[in-house]
């Protein structure tokens, strides 16, 4: 049928942008593509021909020009591919297709053969050893020259710099004394003018020389401290056998050890000790450091007392705490009996006023009573203490969450847990310093806003971590910070929040018992975060 005949050349196929239905962006996406990969495919064959030129030394360059149309027919097929997006030439494209696979199955058919031949090419390292072993004889064929060179002027060097140190060994010589004398009276300024007592010492016991400090703090004069052994100013080197032994066979000692000097007229004052020999075995000395410590045995004596009448003060304080709460408890219940009986009516009838002020004095009472509680667990919280153990702070934050529960319930709250440490501690004591602070954010919440807490940790200084418990209720002034732990403390009045002002001087005691450190961030009508930093397990 002449009329379906066609020529190769007509184009009267679609182009590919059919196919597409003429989507800007698949057309976009394959014209591009294409593109980029025709214009590396060029690139290749120029950069090879480039080579060739630069190299036209190369082994099998028939290759590289193979390669080369390889890499260019490819680099057509994707030109052509462009093309035909747009027009319809694709028995054209078909002949650079067939093209491609004639110039491809002909490079692989001639690759094959050619790998041997490239393998049995010297490789580079041999033939950088070949380079490296030429350069070494050339080198010592220059060495060896230069050698005979330098022998002839090492000859006359040599002439020249002993007649030189014949006429500068008188120099040096004058110069090493007057160094010497320099540096011994540096060395002998240095010794007297020190702070601290300084003794020479032989081997035996000896005292060979002593500064002007140790002469005044012994009450000795120089001549006649050297007659003395170090055991008269020191008796301590005669009892104790670390330091007799040190006078034996002196080696490395810890100084700063405590002892007794004594003096010319015959008082014993403290000293610290230090002991270092110098010099080497055949002629060796003991360099003894005395510093008088006098005033630090003082303030060390008078803190141990102030450290014993402030621990005995604090156990009277928490006596008299535990006593006076328990002795003021019988009063106060039988007040809230005998209240409680008149507002019965069995011993007549109040008026409506009569009635307000027993209820005044009963509620006064139940504070008293709370307040006492308070004060009662206080004084418990350091006379109570159980010994630390291992602590897992997420089973006490959970145990406190349950004891919560219902006044959880009442104010809609929740509570959000994160990972918590393991640390030593009283365990009884961290449920009460967790339920305090949970209560406490439980208490002053919001009424529109049901209250959020969490409770959290992050890593602290080396071996401590912070633990938070943080809230979204009602703050306070930051200018109120350091007193809020402080003992019956409130900022806010009873007929707006119940409680003692206690709650939060008991988490300050409990954590300084643990030896850390409680503190708050707060800003009114956001929310409160404390703050505690405890050792870890």
């Amino acid at each position: 049928m002449e009329g379906d005949s066609v020529s190769w050349l007509d184009a009267t196929f679609i182009g590919h942008g059919h196919c597409y239905l003429w989507r800007t962006d698949l057309l976009l996406l394959h014209a591009v593509s294409d593109s980029l990969i025709f214009l590396a495919y060029f690139s290749i064959p120029v950069a090879l021909w480039s080579l060739m030129r630069r190299r036209p030394d190369l082994e099998y360059g028939w290759m590289f020009s193979l390669f080369a149309m390889f890499i260019f027919a490819c680099g057509a097929t994707h030109l052509l591919s462009v093309w035909n997006i747009w027009n319809g030439d694709y028995y054209v494209s078909g002949l650079v297709k067939l093209l491609t696979a004639i110039v491809s199955v002909l490079t692989a058919i001639l690759i094959w053969p050619l790998i041997p031949k490239v393998t049995a090419l010297p490789k580079p390292s041999e033939l950088a050893a070949s380079n490296a072993s030429l350069r070494s004889e050339i080198k010592l064929r220059q060495t060896t020259e230069a050698e005979l060179r330098e022998s002839r002027e090492d000859l006359e060097r040599r002439v020249i710099e002993r007649t030189r140190e014949l006429s500068n060994a008188k120099e040096a010589l004058e110069k090493e004394v007057e160094f010497r004398r320099q540096t011994e009276k540096r060395f002998r300024s240095l010794f007297e003018s020190s702070p601290n007592g300084i003794l020479l010492v032989a081997p035996g016991g000896a005292i060979q020389l002593a500064n002007a400090k140790t002469l005044s703090l012994l009450g000795y004069s120089r001549d006649e401290l050297i007659d003395k052994t170090i055991e008269n100013v020191i008796p301590e080197f005669g009892s104790a056998p670390e330091l007799a032994s040190f006078l034996v066979a002196p080696e490395t000692f810890d100084g700063g050890q405590d002892s007794m000097a004594a003096c010319k007229n015959g008082e014993r004052i403290p000293i610290e000790l230090g002991l270092s020999s110098v010099g080497d075995a055949g002629d060796r000395s003991i360099i003894v450091t005395v510093t008088d410590i006098s005033e630090r045995k003082r303030l060390e004596e008078r803190q141990k007392l102030q450290n014993t009448a402030l621990k005995r003060s604090n156990e009277e304080l928490e006596q008299f705490a535990f006593v006076a709460s328990h002795d003021l408890r019988e009063p106060l219940r039988k007040l809230l009996s005998f209240s409680q009986l008149l507002l019965s009516g069995r011993y007549g009838d109040f008026n409506e006023r009569g009635r307000e002020f027993v209820g005044y004095m009963r509620d006064s009472a139940q504070r008293m009573e709370a307040l006492l509680d308070s004060l009662l667990n206080y004084s418990r919280v350091t006379s109570k203490g159980r010994p630390f153990e291992s602590v897992d702070l997420n089973e006490v934050v959970r145990n406190v969450e349950m004891d919560l529960q219902m006044a959880l319930e009442d104010s809609n709250g929740t509570i959000t847990i994160s990972p918590l440490p393991t640390i030593m501690g009283d365990k009884v004591q961290l449920h009460q310093l967790f339920q305090n602070l949970i209560s406490n954010s439980l208490k002053y919440w919001k009424a529109n806003e049901p209250p959020q807490i969490r409770v959290y940790s992050q890593e602290g200084e080396a071996g401590y971590v912070n633990l938070y418990v943080e809230d979204t209720g009602i703050g306070f002034d930051m200018q109120y910070s350091g007193q809020i732990f402080d003992v019956f403390k409130r900022l806010h009045g009873r007929s707006e929040y119940d409680g003692t002002g206690m709650g939060l001087a008991i988490c300050r005691k409990i954590v300084e018992r643990h030896n850390g450190v409680i503190d708050a961030e707060s800003e009114e009508g956001v929310g409160t975060t404390f703050r505690i930093s405890l050792k870890v397990a």
